[in-house]
């Protein structure tokens, strides 16, 4: 059986790609020998441990990768969860399974906001060419803004990783625009059903947020910030909730620091709008399936 050694933050870290991670790699396992190397955290629950293959810290991976086939790489655009997978893609060349185009808030945070001023222009130059390089630095030196957006910054994991796996096919495109010669395939999602028997009775996870069981549910999902448009989509909300008393807006999510999700909702409509904040695996699944609607927008998209 070949041997894989697979590189990922765990639960409890909260991260949609530890939880992803923690529900494929039992599936995983069966057709490899996995051995996970686990980005640092807090231990994962004893009950997690007991279902995974063996788990490692990600510091023991370079002197143990010769003893694999294939090193397999989760990465997102966040330091604190990504940033030792990020490095040690250099130093162990993997596959990787890149979860989100836009690279640059994590490479800014390992760079910029780490003290290294240099690094990052390094790193914009690198994916950007000479012009990417100028704009960043005239953003730096007159405080101007830059589109973080347009220069993603994944060339440079993408030139030294041996094949790329993407979530869809307008990723695979975006990275073909930039590299044309990457191996790199678009790997869909998959749907178990799991979580639409996890469910289980609709009314009781309605009591358990205190919403009525004939609520018409519009439910956002996720990590909130500014991206997410709730601003857009509660608007349009008070226009349904004009006309339909009994419907309700859920946010079942972890909200940024940064984004004030209270002030975008008109006094009157505050009992209607549920703050869930981010539940277990198991719970946000159940609502997903719970919900009558799901706004799911995103601009500027990762």
């Amino acid at each position: 059986m070949r041997r894989l050694a697979y590189v990922t933050p765990l639960p409890p870290l909260a991260s949609g790609i530890a939880d992803y991670s923690a529900e494929l790699l039992p599936h995983l396992a069966r057709h490899f020998a996995v051995e996970v190397f686990a980005e640092p955290g807090p231990r994962p629950p004893r009950a997690l441990l007991d279902a995974l293959p063996p788990v490692h810290p990600l510091a023991d991976l370079p002197a143990r990768a010769a003893a694999f086939d294939a090193v397999l790489y989760q990465l997102g655009n966040n330091g604190d969860f990504h940033g030792g997978a990020y490095r040690a893609l250099f130093a162990t060349p993997g596959i990787v399974v890149l979860h989100e185009l836009v690279l640059h808030h994590m490479v800014r945070e390992l760079t910029l906001v780490a003290g290294d001023r240099g690094a990052y222009l390094d790193e914009v130059r690198y994916a950007g060419g000479r012009s990417g390089g100028l704009l960043a630095k005239r953003s730096l030196d007159t405080g101007t803004g830059f589109d973080v957006w347009s220069y993603p910054l994944f060339e440079r994991v993408v030139d030294a990783s041996l094949g790329v796996l993407v979530h869809g096919e307008g990723s695979r495109r975006r990275v073909l625009a930039s590299r044309p010669r990457a191996a790199v395939h678009a790997v869909p999602f998959p749907w178990s059903g799991e979580s639409e028997a996890a469910a289980g009775d609709p009314a009781s996870l309605r009591a358990r947020l205190g919403v009525p069981p004939d609520a018409l549910l519009i439910a956002a999902f996720g990590y909130m910030t500014r991206a997410k448009r709730l601003d857009v989509a509660l608007r349009a909300f008070a226009r349904i909730a004009a006309r339909h008393p009994q419907a309700y807006f859920l946010v079942i999510g972890e909200v940024s620091k940064d984004y004030d999700i209270s002030a975008l909702v008109p006094e009157a409509l505050l009992p209607r709008v549920v703050l869930a904040g981010r539940p277990p695996l198991a719970d946000f699944l159940a609502w997903m399936a719970a919900a009558d609607v799901a706004v799911n927008l995103r601009w500027p998209s990762a």
